[in-house]
């Protein structure tokens, strides 16, 4: 009996110790098991863009897809400080090319923004353009300012980053 009782307890110990629980045992997985002792690969994760600078970030997101978009802003304003210099020359509005496109005109005696005033994107007499990023986080843009007769007063490279708006005063 003796004999018995102290082999039940070894296949008792034994089974116990070499039972070993399967399960999920990656702790950011969705049904991650902090009991399982072998991973059995069921771990389930949420898919998508984990980088917060993204326009579609996803926050509940824990494994990385590669699906993140991007995006940024420019902004273009006349200053205050260079009022002077249009009505000098006798400029009265102006129009805006961004990469060979008819971007919109500026009237140089609406709105104007003191040096310590940036405008926000869509602020009032500004012209904002917002563009996709396929790959990377910088553009290049050529802008090119006309006066309202046509003739070009210069023209400027730009290079805009992702998620920001990004102020821009014309000037001459």
């Amino acid at each position: 009996m003796k004999f018995f009782t102290i082999a039940i307890s070894f296949v008792l110990i034994y089974l116990t110790v070499s039972c070993k629980k399967e399960g999920c045992t990656d702790p950011i997985a969705e049904n991650y098991d902090q009991k399982a002792k072998e991973d059995d690969q069921s771990c389930q994760y949420i898919y998508g863009c984990m980088n917060e600078w993204a326009d579609n970030y996803c926050e509940e997101c824990t494994r990385e897809n590669n699906s993140c978009k991007y995006s940024g802003s420019i902004v273009f304003y006349l200053r205050s400080k260079d009022r002077e210099l249009f009505n000098f020359n006798k400029i009265k509005e102006l129009t805006l090319y961004l990469n060979d496109e008819n971007i919109g005109g500026l009237v140089v005696d609406k709105q104007l923004y003191r040096q310590d005033q940036l405008p926000g994107c869509n602020s009032p007499n500004t012209i904002t353009r917002t563009f996709e990023y396929d790959s990377g986080y910088t553009q290049r843009h050529f802008l090119r300012v006309h006066d309202v007769s046509g003739i070009k007063l210069y023209g400027v490279a730009l290079e805009t980053r992702a998620s920001k708006c990004w102020p821009f005063y014309i000037s001459l």
